[in-house]
């Protein structure tokens, strides 16, 4: 399998691409540092909420990738964002990376 790998922190492109079908899975960073959507800063959590409230969009899987690994992290930014992963930064085991990513398109 191929997978092409897109980045961004234009949200209004992340909602273009994710409403049209554009991609597969959605890489999510919970601390987007510039990011902003509709005149109103947001980040990563904020992201995936919309798109998971969005019926165009709610069953595009978004992993999310972050650096915040303290205990409890996982499952609060979960709850929180309705995401449908997550993987903890620095990404030390590139093939079990590929597999998190993998398995969550195959079970999309």
């Amino acid at each position: 399998m191929v997978l092409e790998v897109r980045s961004t922190e234009d949200v209004e492109e992340v909602m273009r691409v994710a409403q049209a079908r554009e991609v597969d899975v959605i890489l999510m960073d919970v601390s987007l540092a510039n990011s902003v959507y509709q005149g109103q800063s947001v980040d990563g959590i904020k992201i995936t909420q919309l798109l998971k409230a969005d019926p165009h969009t709610s069953d595009l899987p978004v992993i999310l990738v972050t650096a915040h690994a303290m205990q409890g992290d996982r499952e609060n930014f979960l709850r929180q964002s309705g995401a449908d992963g997550y993987i903890s930064k620095p990404v030390v085991d590139h093939e079990q990376f590929i597999t998190e990513i993998l398995s969550a398109v195959k079970s999309a």
